[in-house]
């Protein structure tokens, strides 16, 4: 059918999208395309979708004595570094209630308005919650800055400023318990989170029972002892009760590591930022330039985007572009993106790194899918008094390869072979490590290296997003009626490679259906020859060649979990119309196809909805 009029078409995509526009400014509530909020009403509306995906796109404020809605929440929100902000004298609920999902980048500033039991969640129950700046006073019988009870879960990267003050629960005024980041601990971990100054902890009970902490208490129970963990925080909060108190954190089955409070006076400035930071990738705590302070880097998100300064370090697999992938640290220095180990990271769009620098630790994976070369970092552990069976998974520089100056750059000596194929062995003649060597490792080719310490190899360049073929003129070794055409491999690419599809994709080139992984410990050494699992990015091995093959070619299908991105067809195009209505604005794709008819055929909507009088949007306009 080619006649639709154009006013029927756009209200039946009206009447399907009115729900979700009418809700939130945009998105459709995935990961890849998340619900978008800008006021507080669309903020309130997040209760009907709890396990949706959300991101804050302006500055909200609560007017007129409106409360918070206490969302139990699920799913993913991000308030980019936005502010949610509070205006009016009642005190209100947190904003979120029980929460099993991830909060992320939020900014509150209550503006002198007093919450009940915490600011942004009530109960933390296996969910995550970081690089959040929290800014307000809190009261109640038990009182958090941030969060009120924490059954499990994790509160990283987190600030607080404010005033905190717990009168006591049970209904006789006698326990009551205030922390600066969480009131009420019975598992879970707060890390890399600080209490800032000016704030202040207080708690007071009639009987004097009263817990205070400069982050958190251990929650008393009748069951068996929590396990909490308290790992690099710090406290700039004055803490007073007429009970316990503790700068840090109170209770027998808390682990505090790395923490520090300004009551202990000892540490300050870069040495105090170091301290805390200790094991933290990113860092968690910067030191002001203006004032020598250290603060936190959640007190520092005032860029809502990935277009400022910056270290983003990856915690999650998944796509590049996405912000869950990412944890934020803000920083002086310019904009850097690290992969870390056991991650992989998807690129489709080179426009998502523009001005930045990329680097991938030993163990994680980079799948480049947009076309373009990216230069990188790989990073590549090598271990002590050991052979390690290594490559440099980035492009040859020269027509020779990439030189070994990797090896070069550590502080101590590091011997290396490359493999002889004359002889089919080692060539003892080592490889030149030295600064400005001429020696080269062209890409795909393994070489061992043998180091005086444990190094880690920066290997700078651009990564390989293509075929890689290696030659090499192999001399047969002949062993009865077995021939050893042995070449000597490494993953090229800046992601682990499959090796089932490595075996199946070089049939009639390598033969025995195996791959040669080199496992060493110390003095021992042996090979594996597995079938299946993975190489990592510049991890060596070996293949038996088969015939007179002495050619390998990697190519990009071999990435474990490769799927090359979707491109739109060419032979049709399509002309896109934004329209607006009553405050709803809805795309439209029109596009010419002269196979359609004047009657209901294949191009047409074959399912309706409701009492059948409205189609479903896929229709064909006549004239366009």
């Amino acid at each position: 059918m080619k006649r639709l009029s154009f006013y029927s078409f756009l209200c039946a995509v009206l009447l399907m999208s009115v729900n979700v526009f009418g809700q939130f400014e945009g998105g459709s509530g995935t990961l890849a395309d998340p619900y978008q909020v800008k006021t507080a009403q669309q903020f309130a509306a997040i209760a009907g979708y709890p396990n949706a995906f959300f991101v804050q796109i302006d500055n909200i404020t609560f007017e007129n004595n409106r409360e918070f809605p206490q969302i139990n929440f699920s799913g993913i929100y991000d308030g980019q570094g936005y502010t949610i902000s509070a205006e009016g004298d009642d005190k209100t609920k947190p904003l979120f209630g029980t929460v099993t999902g991830t909060i992320t980048r939020v900014t509150v500033n209550m503006n002198g308005r007093k919450t009940k039991a915490a600011i942004l969640c009530k109960t933390l129950d296996g969910g995550t919650i970081s690089y959040c700046n929290i800014q307000g006073t809190v009261t109640g019988a038990t009182a958090g800055g941030i969060v009120n009870t924490m059954n499990s879960g994790l509160v990283e990267y987190c600030c607080f400023t404010g005033n905190v003050t717990a009168s006591g629960a049970l209904g006789y005024n006698i326990l009551g318990y205030a922390g600066g980041i969480c009131a009420i601990q019975y598992g879970g971990e707060i890390k890399g989170s600080m209490v800032a100054s000016p704030s202040n902890i207080h708690g007071v009970t009639l009987l004097g029972a009263a817990t205070t902490s400069g982050i958190t208490n251990e929650g008393w129970s009748w069951g068996s002892q929590p396990q909490i963990d308290v790992t690099s925080c710090y406290s700039q909060a004055k803490v007073t009760s007429n009970g316990t108190t503790n700068d840090i954190a109170s209770g027998r089955g808390v682990t505090t590591t790395n923490s520090y409070s300004d009551a202990e006076g000892t540490r300050s400035g870069e040495a105090l930022a170091a301290y805390l930071n200790t094991d933290l990738d990113p860092v968690a705590f910067v030191v002001d330039n203006g004032n020598g302070n250290v603060v936190s880097a959640a007190s520092s998100l005032s860029d809502p985007s990935f277009n400022g300064n910056g270290i983003f370090v990856s915690k999650q697999s998944s796509d590049f572009a996405a912000v869950p992938t990412w944890k934020y640290t803000a920083s002086n220095t310019p904009k850097q993106f690290i992969i870390s180990a056991d991650n992989t990271v998807t690129l489709q769009n080179a426009n998502d790194i523009s001005g930045a620098s990329i680097i991938v630790r030993d163990g994680g994976n980079f799948i480049n899918n947009s076309g373009s070369d990216v230069p990188a970092t790989m990073e590549k552990n090598i271990t002590a008094n050991q052979w390690n069976f290594i490559g440099f998974p980035v492009q040859n520089q020269t027509d020779d390869g990439y030189g070994v100056a990797p090896l070069a750059a550590v502080a101590g000596d590091i011997w290396a072979l490359r493999y002889d194929y004359s002889s089919n062995t080692w060539d003892n003649n080592y490889l030149h490590w030295y600064e400005g060597s001429q020696d080269y490792v062209k890409a795909g080719n393994g070489i061992f290296a043998y180091p005086d310490n444990n190094y880690t190899l920066s290997i700078e360049g651009t990564l390989n997003n293509a075929n890689v073929t290696v030659e090499n003129p192999i001399t047969a070794i002949e062993n009865g009626n077995n021939t050893a055409r042995w070449m000597a491999l490494a993953n090229p690419y800046p992601a682990e490679i499959n090796i089932a599809s490595l075996i199946d994709l070089t049939q009639g080139v390598t033969q025995g259906g195996v791959v040669y992984l080199y496992v060493s410990d110390g003095p021992n050494s042996t090979f594996t020859t597995p079938n299946t699992g993975t190489i990592k990015a510049g991890q060596g091995f070996f293949v038996n060649m088969y015939g007179e093959n002495n050619s390998f070619t990697f190519t990009k299908t071999m990435i474990n979990n490769y799927s090359p991105a979707k491109s739109v067809s060419a032979e049709r195009e399509f002309v896109s119309v934004s329209v607006s209505t009553d405050g709803y604005k809805v795309p439209v794709l029109f596009a010419q196809n002269d196979d359609a008819t004047d009657g209901y055929d294949i191009y047409d909507a074959n399912k309706m909805f409701g009492n059948g009088t409205v189609a479903e949007p896929y229709l064909v306009c006549e004239g366009i």
